[in-house]
């Protein structure tokens, strides 16, 4: 495993890993990691899927989105730091991230992709696959993504900076709370669906899932996504990361073989 950086499209730097698959099998497909709200490529649950994904042949690559930990100053190429965290993200410039981390793969000998987002980070891959349209993902994985959007109060232009919170038990500027505004649907993984042309998996923690887990799971069947629960998992999959990173390369190998 080896630590990397990057720069994306519109010029922001962005930290993360590669990990260099283990053992004699090879996937085909490289696995592009994308963390959660306020998580970080070295969170206990990217790093337990990357190794668990690593060791079952796949070269995997996990790395900072500008949304990474409630408050960040990133690089930039030109001008000063970028204010960034999941406090201050804008959710449209996600793709950029995404597709610099594809270029790290790719740059890895990784013709193909497989992207697999988890909590918030999957409704950014299943945005990124409806938009871009890029003809190097072979699949997405998305890992608890959010199944419905929180109420978002309207908010002044000339809120743009203050932190107000609305969205999470954190604060969130009002920028950010603009950019959910205005995605909408764009940033629902269920709406998403129809305009994805790779096969979909959608995987949660039983106990995230609780009594309507036959009812999620249905309405991601409903437009054409394999689904997977993890038995006693929560959203973390603490301590079961291998469990789901099993899962994962299961469904991945039945992707690259069909």
């Amino acid at each position: 495993m080896e630590l990397c950086q990057t720069w994306t499209a519109d010029g922001v730097q962005l930290s993360g890993i590669v990990h260099a698959p283990e053992g004699e099998g090879r996937l085909d497909l490289g696995v592009v990691l994308i963390h959660g709200f306020s998580s970080r490529f070295y969170s206990q649950v990217v790093l337990g899927l990357a190794g668990g994904l690593a060791r079952r042949g796949a070269l995997v690559v996990a790395g900072n989105n500008r949304g990474h930990d409630i408050g960040a100053l990133l690089r930039r190429r030109e001008g000063g730091p970028l204010l960034a965290g999941a406090a201050w993200e804008r959710l449209e410039e996600a793709p950029f991230d995404i597709a610099a981390w594809i270029e790290v793969a790719a740059a890895h000998g990784c013709q193909k992709v497989a992207l697999v987002g988890h909590s918030l980070g999957a409704a950014k891959a299943a945005l990124y696959c409806a938009e871009r349209q890029d003809p190097r993902v072979a699949a997405l994985a998305m890992c608890s993504p959010p199944r419905q959007q929180g109420a978002i109060r309207s908010v002044d232009d000339a809120m743009a900076g203050e932190a107000i919170a609305s969205l999470a038990p954190y604060p969130v500027s009002a920028q950010t709370v603009r950019s959910r505004q205005a995605l909408g649907d764009r940033l629902q993984p269920l709406e998403l669906l129809a305009r994805i042309g790779v096969p979909v998996m959608a995987l949660y923690g039983e106990r995230e899932l609780g009594p309507d887990a036959d009812a999620v799971l249905d309405r991601f069947t409903g437009y054409g996504a394999d689904t997977a629960y993890i038995p006693g998992a929560d959203h973390n999959y603490t301590g079961q990361e291998d469990e789901v990173a099993g899962a994962l390369a299961g469904w991945l190998y039945g992707v690259a073989m069909a």
